[in-house]
């Protein structure tokens, strides 16, 4: 993704940002709530959380509380690129903040913390 989005900039005339583009789960860790950094063609920051499947489109993926939250507080650029069909020839989606907030969110998983039972 980092070579696509600084390919994007420099088809934009933009190398300046081309060069700043960042995997940012690399380089600062995971736990941003994104994976990549980039830039749209005003300079504006862009991230960017990637989701892979090997299946089909329509194959329901994952997200966790902390990219959930990073979506909903950077609602204009905030960016999913969905990869599918991964193995078989890659093919990609890109879905806005608003595309994703206007598609069914399921809760799945919750966290339990054990307390010391008071017997």
């Amino acid at each position: 993704m980092v070579n696509l989005e600084k390919q994007k900039l420099v088809e934009f005339g933009r190398t300046d940002l081309a060069e700043q583009v960042t995997w940012v789960s690399n380089d600062k860790g995971d736990g941003l709530g994104y994976v990549v950094l980039s830039f749209d063609q005003s300079g504006k920051e862009i991230l960017i959380e990637v989701k892979t499947t090997n299946g089909r489109k329509s194959i329901p993926f994952y997200i966790s509380d902390n990219e959930l939250e990073v979506l909903r507080n950077n609602l204009s650029n905030y960016l999913i690129y969905r990869i599918f069909n991964f193995r078989r020839g890659p093919k990609l989606f890109i879905l806005t903040a608003q595309d994703f907030l206007n598609l069914q969110i399921k809760p799945e998983n919750f966290i339990v913390y054990p307390t010391k039972s008071k017997a």
